[in-house]
């Protein structure tokens, strides 16, 4: 009788430290699974961040999404093989944070990028600014010295009421032996 109690107080507590090791493992898993949701939350953060700043973030997003996809692999697996569902967050911990390091990279460079182009519009604006200045302030000598230039084998005379017109020198010397007269005014 002493040996069925000895036995059966000896299965009680192997019952009781079984149990207690399968509510230690479960108790890791879900303070990882909480650990892991939290990285990939921060990784999402960080991802929005990157993304208001101008970035392309698609790649990261379809990390962000294999991360989910092994987190909810291990929650499937999690009852039958505490090792694999441990592995598979571990791996999502791992993606999560490789995301969030990448989230941050590609937001300076999307400030860089932004900020350069800035100071590309600002030196165009000031170069259309000075040269409509400049052209306000000499733009009328400009034109006046390519008239000349331009016309400067012609001559202007006035022909019988048909007004003025200019005439290359050359057809104004043919010009006096026609049958045409002109008048100078």
């Amino acid at each position: 009788m002493l040996r069925v109690a000895a036995i059966g107080l000896v299965m009680i507590t192997l019952l009781a430290f079984s149990s207690m090791s399968i509510y230690y493992v479960n108790a890791a898993q879900s303070s990882e699974f909480a650990s892991t949701n939290q990285q990939i939350q921060s990784a999402f953060v960080a991802i929005n961040v990157a993304e208001t700043a101008g970035a392309n973030v698609s790649s990261l997003v379809s990390e962000l999404n294999a991360s989910l996809q092994l987190v909810q692999k291990a929650q499937l697996e999690n009852s039958s093989s505490p090792g694999l569902a441990s592995a598979d967050l571990q791996n999502a911990s791992q993606i999560a944070s490789n995301v969030q390091s990448q989230a941050v990279v590609l937001k300076q460079d999307a400030i860089q990028v932004r900020n350069t182009q800035t100071i590309e519009i600002g030196i165009e604006v000031g170069v259309i600014i000075v040269a409509t200045i400049l052209i306000l302030i000499y733009g009328d000598r400009i034109y006046r010295r390519l008239w000349l230039f331009v016309y400067r084998n012609f001559v202007l005379r006035k022909i019988d009421g048909m007004g003025s017109r200019i005439l290359p020198i050359r057809t104004y010397s043919s010009f006096f032996h026609s049958n045409m007269t002109v008048k100078f005014t």
